[in-house]
């Protein structure tokens, strides 16, 4: 189907395809600002939030296309409510998503885990997706829903899981992971899903680089004594370290 190619991924609990091949022992990175993740750490959750509520109006252009059958529009309302996502980055290190992230207050802390962990803490009732992101030009993405003008019912949610990993060029900074997942529109409506988590989840805290050393020691300690999080785990951004000077010799 035009390129779009899921495997199933090994896991114990949820049903996990993946966008081509991921190696579930690769790191991904979130950067978040400090308020979430301390959240986060007290209530042991990690939130997945509707889809339909992020902010590029492009995410899910898919769904947002005229159905027709038996020539009668169908609504795919109920199912777009039931889609869930959540972005994390291949990035270590961006300026570009400390500034998102941070805000006025500087604040951010960029967190990493390995794959395998988050496929662990997926409920077992989900349908999940997982995957890079594909960037591409707006051309090429009405190019692509032209592409399934016609399509068979059969074919529809691995086509829409499809394209919920794609975005626009102009984004393509992000360097987006993501994992989307469908819920069955004859089960409850959430706002919201919530996977379980405990203090051993993320494997490392760094600090926005322009932190100040008052609030690098404050924020270190909150992590240390509130959370147990040990002190090796939590670093400093080097990003805005400027290197050794050297000597330089004019002859």
């Amino acid at each position: 189907m035009n390129g779009i190619k899921f495997k199933q991924v090994d896991s114990n609990k949820a049903i996990v395809f993946s966008l081509g091949d991921v190696e579930k022992t690769n790191k991904i990175y979130k950067f978040i600002k400090l308020e979430y993740l301390l959240s986060s750490l007290q209530g042991k959750i990690l939130r997945i939030n509707q889809i339909m509520h992020w902010e590029d109006v492009y995410e899910n252009f898919f769904l947002k296309q005229q159905f027709i059958e038996n020539n009668s529009e169908i609504s795919t309302g109920s199912v777009m409510e039931r889609m869930y996502g959540q972005s994390w980055t291949t990035l270590p290190e961006s300026d570009a998503l400390w500034r998102i992230y941070s805000g006025a207050n500087k604040d951010a802390i960029r967190v990493s885990i390995t794959i395998d962990k988050l496929i662990e803490i997926l409920d077992s009732n989900w349908m999940v997706y997982i995957g890079n992101v594909t960037y591409k030009k707006r051309e090429e993405i009405s190019q692509y829903i032209q592409d399934f003008s016609v399509i068979s019912y059969n074919d529809l949610q691995s086509i829409v899981a499809g394209s919920l990993f794609i975005k626009r060029k102009e984004f393509e900074h992000e360097s987006e992971f993501r994992i989307i997942v469908f819920r069955d529109t004859t089960q409850p409506l959430e706002k919201y899903l919530e996977c379980d988590i405990n203090n051993d989840f993320y494997d490392d805290f760094c600090l926005d680089p322009r932190m100040s050393k008052e609030q690098r020691e404050i924020i270190s300690r909150i992590l240390n004594k509130s959370f147990g999080v040990p002190n090796e785990k939590i670093k400093e951004s080097s990003l805005y370290t400027f290197d050794e000077i050297k000597e330089i010799k004019i002859k």
